[in-house]
C-alpha cells in the first residue's frame, strides 16, 4: 500500500467508530473474495479504499469528509498538511453543533467514506444504495413512477440492451426489471442462475462484469455477498442497479416500498409510523427501508426476535439522525393499533448457517385477519415477498392487504429508476 495511507487511515476514528468497526462494518470484509487472482490482497483494498476527493468535495462541501477521504487514499500533499488539523478541528466542531441541534444528517457521510457506499463517485450513476438519494430525489423519482403507472408502454429505451444477471433466486425482482425494460421498448440478456455460467467454471466477477458490459447499456445485478454491487459499478462504465447484494441493501424494493406507502397514505411520507416485523438481522429490504424513509420524520417499531434483532449499524444511524424507534419482541395488539404501515417479513432459511435456531424463530410471528379488528382505518399491510407463513391466507381479503399491489408498483418504480441511471428522465 502506499506510504502514509496505513498513518492517515486512524483519522476515520474520529468518528466515533474504531478501525476494526470500519473494517467490519463498511469495507465488507467478504468482498475481498471477489478480487481477481492477479491482485493482491493490498492493491484490492487499496483500490476498494478509493474514493474521488474533488468530486466528494464538490458534492459535500464537507471539509471533513474532504481530508477524511483523502486520508483514505493517502493523497495529502504537503502543502495541506498545515491546514488539516485546524481545517478538520473545525468541521467537527461543525458535525457536533449540527448533531445537537438535531441536523446530523451528514453523519451519513461517514458511512459512505469508510468503504459502504461511496455515493459521489457514481459517475455512471449506478444505484448501489439508497442512501445515494436525498430526498428531492426519492421525490422526483415517486413522481416518475406515477407517470409511468398512467401510461407503463413508452419508446424511451429503443436499441437499449438491459443485462439481468442474478446469482441469487428471484421472482418479483427479476421479472418486474425485464417487464420495465421491455415496456420500455428495450431489449433483456441475461441469466437467473448462474450455475448455468462461466462463474460455474471459476470466472471472476470482475471478468463475468466486464464481458458482460460489451454487450449492455445497463446492468441489474442480484448477488450474495455484501459489497458486490459497489464492485461491480467500480469496474464498469455501464450504470449498475443493485437488485440486492446479501443482507445488505435492496434499493430499488425500497423505492417501490415508499412509493406504495405514499399511495397508501393519502400521497404523503412523512410522519408516518412503521411496524417493522420479523426478520431485522438479515432483511435488506428493511435496512434500506429505514435509509429510505429518514428524509421523512418516520417512527419505527422495530419487532423481532433478540435473535434476529436490527443491527446496531441501523440503530445508531437513526440515533445520529434523531429518528425515533421502539425495540419488541411482542407483537401485540397494541403495536398493531397504532402503526400507519405494518411491514412484515418472512425469516430468510438461506441467510442461517444454524439450522436449529432458524427453526427456533421462523414461525415466531404470524399475522391473522382476527388481529386487525382495532386498528387504524389507513393501516395498510406490506411484505417484500415471497411470504412464508408469516402473513395467513385469511389477511389476503382483508382492506389492509396491500403486499400484490405492492409488487405490481415495483413494474413502474423500476421503469422511474432504469431512465434515472441512464439520464433520460427528461423523456418521460
Amino acid at each position: 500500500m502506499r506510504p502514509g495511507c496505513a498513518i492517515r487511515l486512524p483519522l476515520l476514528p474520529h468518528f466515533s467508530q474504531s478501525l476494526g468497526q470500519i473494517i467490519q462494518q463498511g469495507s465488507r470484509i467478504n468482498l475481498l473474495r471477489l478480487a481477481d487472482d492477479s491482485a493482491s490482497t493490498a492493491a484490492f483494498m487499496r483500490e476498494y479504499w478509493r474514493i474521488n476527493s474533488a468530486v466528494l468535495a464538490d458534492k459535500s462541501g464537507s471539509t471533513a469528509a474532504r481530508l477524511c477521504a483523502r486520508g483514505c487514499a493517502g493523497c495529502y500533499t504537503r502543502e495541506e498538511k498545515n491546514e488539516k488539523k485546524e481545517s478538520f478541528c473545525k468541521e467537527r466542531r461543525g458535525f457536533a453543533a449540527g448533531r445537537r441541534g438535531g441536523r446530523f444528517r451528514q453523519s451519513r457521510m461517514v458511512s459512505y467514506i469508510c468503504g459502504k457506499v461511496n455515493m459521489f463517485d457514481m459517475e455512471n450513476k449506478s444505484l448501489v444504495s439508497i442512501d445515494q438519494y436525498g430526498r428531492d430525489d426519492l421525490i422526483r423519482i415517486l413522481d416518475n413512477a406515477a407517470r409511468f403507472e398512467r401510461n407503463p408502454n413508452r419508446c424511451l429505451l429503443e436499441g437499449k440492451i438491459a443485462a439481468t444477471l442474478f446469482f441469487e433466486p428471484s421472482t418479483r425482482t427479476r421479472l418486474s426489471f425485464e417487464t420495465a425494460v421491455l415496456r420500455l421498448g428495450g431489449r433483456v440478456i441475461g441469466f437467473q442462475d448462474a450455475a448455468t455460467t462461466s462463474s460455474s467454471k471459476g470466472e471472476s466477477l470482475k471478468d463475468t462484469i466486464r464481458m458482460v458490459s460489451n454487450y449492455a447499456d445497463l446492468i441489474v445485478m442480484r448477488h450474495y455477498l455484501e459489497g458486490a454491487a459497489r464492485y461491480a459499478s467500480e469496474i464498469t462504465e455501464a450504470p449498475v442497479i443493485n437488485a440486492g447484494d446479501g443482507a445488505n441493501q435492496h434499493p430499488s424494493q425500497t423505492l417501490l416500498d415508499l412509493y406504495s406507502i405514499r399511495k397508501t397514505q393519502g400521497g404523503r411520507l412523512e410522519d408516518i409510523t412503521i411496524a417493522v416485523v420479523g426478520d431485522l438481522k438479515y432483511g435488506r429490504t428493511v435496512h434500506s427501508l429505514v435509509a429510505g424513509m429518514s428524509h421523512f420524520r418516520p417512527r419505527f417499531l422495530f419487532v423481532s426476535p433478540d435473535e434476529l434483532r436490527m443491527p446496531d449499524e441501523q440503530k445508531h444511524f437513526c440515533d445520529g439522525l434523531g429518528i425515533s424507534y421502539e425495540e419488541q419482541t411482542d407483537f401485540t395488539a397494541e403495536v398493531i393499533n397504532c402503526c400507519d404501515i405494518i411491514y412484515m417479513t418472512r425469516v430468510q432459511r438461506e441467510r442461517f448457517t444454524d439450522m436449529e435456531e432458524y427453526e427456533r424463530v421462523k414461525n415466531v410471528y404470524v399475522l391473522r385477519s382476527d388481529m386487525l379488528s382495532g386498528c387504524k382505518p389507513n393501516l395498510h399491510i406490506l411484505h417484500p415477498l415471497p411470504r412464508v407463513t408469516e402473513i395467513a391466507h385469511s389477511v389476503d381479503d382483508c382492506p389492509q392487504a396491500y403486499y400484490f399491489e405492492q409488487a405490481r408498483n415495483g413494474l413502474f418504480t423500476r421503469q422511474a429508476i432504469i431512465c434515472e441511471v441512464l439520464g433520460i428522465n427528461h423523456l418521460i
